[in-house]
């Protein structure tokens, strides 16, 4: 393998809401970004119910 550089070209944002794919997503994640020199955000997305208290 060779060196790769601590800080990528570019971002990749990875939008993850469940949790039987985000393994095969992250692999996924990790080609491309490997591939382009990129980093990898990961996000993870939640249903807020209209009825919360954090609903605006």
């Amino acid at each position: 393998m060779k060196n790769v550089a601590l800080v990528g070209k570019g971002r990749l944002l990875l939008l993850l809401d469940n949790s039987e794919t985000a393994i095969t997503l992250l692999q996924i994640a990790m080609a491309i970004a490997y591939e382009k020199n990129y980093e990898i955000e990961c996000l993870q997305v939640i249903l807020v119910p209209f009825n919360s208290s954090y609903y605006l």
